[in-house]
């Protein structure tokens, strides 16, 4: 840590779990992977933390010191310009207050709380840091799919439940990170962290999306203050309708021209979009395929001559479609759809009752695959819908279609 602060660093991050006595330590977990890869000389065939004992005879590879919170918290207070995301395993509600307990604990008479982010992977969690105390810099887990929670699913519930509980971060998985999300998330007052991020080029695309922070093993605090910079034109693409996409980009100065870039990253062609209104800072571009990924570079050229480019922005348009039947069978319900191509995948929605919550109920990553069984059996006497939505993969990235026509099932 000493070595990644002189080289310039500010913001570190550490994972914190308990022993099996309960003691506040630094490390990602304990389990075979951690075992194996972390502690090499460690050999055990269970999952269960160790007692503090045990832990202070590991080392981590071949021979660095494992650390306890109480000693990294006092590297913390010895180095005021730094703030700490401690990055809290999964955990009940009681426990979490516990651990925020013990963190206060640590934290007393100093001010180290305010170099401290807290870290809930839930909303259980939270509300148990709440029980513990006022914490300033509280933050959330927006967690993948299938580990998200149904009441925060949808970005605009999460975004409520943050801001209505005193929440002032959060972070994301890079891959995650897809431009309908960032729309949502980064137009809040909310701090946006992205892991983890290791490509200079990767860094670029993500901080023109509205990234904050990117959490990250190699990249050196001056290549991302050279990225910010460069990165500042801020072009998003957005999915218009199922026929297009919208361009919208950060105000430019007085007297600039604009041009937009278009290149089919299948066939390497690329054309060039003039600009008429530069002021409107949008675009709407319906001259593309479905299936096929797109860069758009935005080029602005200054009364003076000066020429500013954006990083590149990608876009894919990925199709609807819809249930092409919904039966009860004994068991389940039996649900059918026609393949799309392009598509990589596809998410599956339930709603049980007129006024019921919408769902994500299953993901199906198989693009070959048309037919899916819910064995869940919802109740006979209420009506269950069901709709679907197609995805496309892209350098890792989701980009997705809408929902197609909602099927009901009675």
């Amino acid at each position: 840590m000493t070595t990644a602060y002189e080289n310039g660093y500010r913001l570190f991050e550490t994972d914190i779990t308990l022993t099996s006595d309960n003691v506040l330590i630094c490390t990602h977990g304990f389990n075979d992977s951690d075992y194996a890869l972390r502690f090499i000389h460690v050999e055990r065939p269970d999952s269960a933390p160790p007692s503090l004992e045990e832990y202070l005879t590991y080392t981590v590879g071949a021979d660095l010191p494992v650390m306890t919170f109480s000693r990294f918290a006092g590297w913390v207070l010895a180095h005021p310009d730094v703030h700490v995301l401690l990055d809290i395993k999964e955990c009940d509600r009681a426990t979490a207050r516990y651990i925020a307990e013990q963190i206060a604990d640590e934290a007393q008479g100093t001010e180290m709380l305010s170099q401290v982010v807290m870290s809930a992977r839930s909303t259980e969690m939270l509300l148990g840091f709440l029980d513990a105390g006022d914490f300033p810099w509280l933050h959330m887990l927006f967690a993948a799919d299938g580990v998200r929670e149904s009441s925060i699913y949808e970005p605009e519930d999460f975004l409520d439940f943050c801001l209505s509980h005193g929440v002032t971060s959060f972070s994301i998985e890079a891959g995650d990170y897809t431009p309908e999300r960032a729309e949502t998330l980064s137009g809040s007052p909310l701090k946006t962290y992205l892991y983890t991020v290791q490509d200079s080029y990767e860094a670029q695309r993500l901080l023109a999306m509205g990234a904050d922070f990117l959490i990250s093993d190699y990249l050196a605090p001056d290549t991302v203050a050279k990225l910010t910079e460069e990165g500042k034109l801020g072009l998003q693409a957005a999915r218009y309708k199922s026929s297009g996409f919208t361009l919208t980009w950060l105000p430019v100065p007085e007297g600039a021209s604009v041009e937009l870039q278009r290149t089919d990253m299948t066939s390497g062609e690329t054309v060039a979009i003039p600009v008429r209104d530069p002021a409107l800072c949008k675009y709407q571009d319906t001259d593309v395929s479905s299936g096929v990924p797109y860069a758009y570079v935005l080029s602005v050229r200054l009364e003076d001559g000066t020429l500013l480019q954006s990083i590149p922005e990608y876009a894919k348009l990925i199709g609807t479609t819809r249930f092409t039947s919904a039966q009860r069978v004994d068991g389940g319900i039996r649900l059918t759809w026609d393949a799309v191509p392009g598509a990589d995948g596809c998410l599956i929605r339930r709603t049980v009752g007129e006024d019921g919550e919408k769902v994500i109920w299953a993901t199906v990553d198989d693009p070959a695959q048309t037919e899916w069984f819910d064995p869940s059996e919802p109740p006979a006497d209420e009506p269950v819908y069901y709709d679907l939505r197609l995805y496309s993969l892209y350098n890792g990235v989701r980009y997705y279609g809408g929902y197609g026509k909602v099927i009901e099932v009675k």
